[in-house]
C-alpha cells in the first residue's frame, strides 16, 4: 500500500537501506546507448531493414532478414500478410518517433504488431551481441577480464563505484538496499553489467552475483528480451544469443508495445508505491512519452515530495518545458514545483554518464 504520512515512512526506509535516500532509477533508451544499443532512429533503422522482405523471381530472398521471415510465416500462413506487413513496417517506420508509437498506431493489425515485436526481439539481441558488455566477463582462473576502462564512462560503472562504497564482501547482499529500478528498455545491459562486476569487485561466485542482483527491485514495464541464463536456466538466453526459429516468436510473445498495455494492478500499485515512498527519482535517457508517465502517475498527493531529476541531452527549450510539466504530473497534480522544496524538477542537457559523475556524491552518499 502507498504510505502517505511522508517523513515517518522515509525515515523508517532510510534505516535499513545502503544508500541514505531511497533512489529510483528510471531509464529510458538513452541509459542504454552508453553501452552502443541502439536508440530510437537506430532501432527503426534496424527493424525497417530486417522487415523489407523482398524476393527475386527464383523465389530467393534479395532483401529483409530470412530467420525472421521463416519464423513469422509459421504463425501467419498466409504469406502475404507478412510480406505486406513487413513492407508497411519498413516504408512506415521511419515517420515515426519510435517502433512503439509506429505499432500502437497500427494495433488494429495482429500481423503488423506481431512482424514488429519479433523485429524488436531480433534487432536488440543483435544489438546486444555487438554491444561493449560482450567482452566484460569474469574468466576462469588464469585468465583475464577485458579492460574496465571500456565502462569507465557509462553511467552503470558511475552508480556502482558509488554503491559499493563502504560495503564489506560480508555486506555485499546489502549493495542494493534502497535502490529500485523501472527500466523502459528491452535489453539486460544493466543486469549483464551487475553480473560481471559484483565478480570482479567482490570475487564472488556467479551464483552468489546472480543472488545478490535478485535483491535489487529491477522492473521492465514493458517486458525483456528473455530472461538471462543465470536468472532463468531453463528459460534463458544468452547476453547476445541471437534466436533462431520458433524462440524469436516465444521472446517476442513476452515483451509489450504501448498497444498492449497489459499491466495488472500489483504493476502499477508496485511502481506508484516505490515513487510514492521514495526520496529523489532520476530519470536517465528517458523520452517522457505520455503513455509511459501515465503508467508511473500517482493518484493521491504526498506529504513529502521527492527531488526529481532527469538527463534531456540534445532536447530544445521547448521540449523540456514539456518534459518539466510532464514529470510535475507524476505527483497527482500540478503542484509539485509549489510543495517540493526543490521547486522543480532537476533538467541537465547531460549524457546518462555526466549526470552520474556530477551529481554522484549529493545523490548516492
Amino acid at each position: 500500500m502507498y504510505s502517505h504520512d511522508g517523513e515517518s515512512a522515509r525515515l523508517e526506509i532510510e534505516e535499513v537501506g545502503v544508500l541514505q535516500r531511497r533512489t529510483v532509477l528510471v531509464l529510458g533508451a538513452g541509459s542504454s546507448a552508453e553501452f552502443n544499443l541502439p536508440a530510437g532512429d537506430g532501432l527503426a533503422k534496424s527493424i525497417s531493414e530486417k522487415t523489407y522482405f523482398w524476393f527475386d523471381d527464383s523465389g530467393r530472398m534479395q532483401n529483409g532478414d530470412s530467420v525472421l521471415y521463416r519464423a513469422l510465416i509459421s504463425r501467419f500462413p498466409e504469406h502475404n500478410s507478412v510480406l505486406l506487413a513487413g513492407r508497411r513496417i519498413s516504408e512506415g517506420l521511419l515517420l515515426s518517433r519510435s517502433i512503439d508509437d509506429y505499432l500502437y498506431n497500427h494495433g488494429h493489425d495482429p500481423a503488423v504488431v506481431g512482424v514488429g515485436k519479433a523485429a524488436i526481439v531480433r534487432s536488440i539481441l543483435e544489438a546486444e551481441s555487438r554491444s561493449s558488455l560482450m567482452g566484460f566477463q569474469v574468466k576462469e582462473p588464469g585468465g583475464s577480464s577485458r579492460a574496465l576502462s571500456d565502462h569507465a564512462n557509462t553511467w552503470v560503472q558511475k552508480l556502482f563505484s558509488f554503491l559499493q562504497t563502504g560495503v564489506r564482501r560480508g555486506e555485499v547482499h546489502q549493495i542494493f538496499d534502497g535502490l529500485s529500478i523501472i527500466n523502459f528498455n528491452y535489453d539486460r545491459c544493466v543486469e549483464t553489467y551487475f553480473y560481471h562486476a559484483l565478480q570482479l569487485a567482490y570475487g564472488v561466485e556467479p551464483q552468489e552475483a546472480a543472488d545478490v542482483i535478485a535483491t535489487l527491485d529491477i522492473t521492465h514495464p514493458y517486458g525483456q528480451v528473455g530472461k538471462l541464463p543465470w536468472q532463468s536456466p531453463m528459460q534463458g538466453i544468452g547476453f547476445g544469443q541471437v534466436p533462431q526459429g520458433d524462440r524469436v516468436l516465444s521472446l517476442a510473445d513476452d515483451i509489450k508495445t504501448f498497444t498492449e498495455q497489459a499491466h495488472d494492478d500489483a504493476e502499477k500499485e508496485h511502481w506508484r508505491e516505490i515513487i510514492s515512498n521514495c526520496d529523489q527519482i532520476i530519470f536517465l535517457g528517458f523520452g517522457f512519452h505520455r503513455q509511459n508517465v501515465d503508467l508511473l502517475r500517482l493518484d493521491h498527493e504526498l506529504a513529502v515530495y521527492p527531488d526529481v531529476y532527469a538527463t534531456v541531452f540534445g532536447t530544445s527549450r521547448e521540449d523540456q518545458k514539456v518534459f518539466s510539466r510532464r514529470l510535475q504530473s507524476l505527483f497527482g497534480s500540478q503542484s509539485y514545483a509549489s510543495r517540493s522544496d526543490r521547486g522543480a524538477p532537476e533538467l541537465e542537457d547531460f549524457k546518462c554518464s555526466r549526470m552520474i559523475g556530477e551529481f554522484g556524491l549529493a545523490l548516492f552518499s
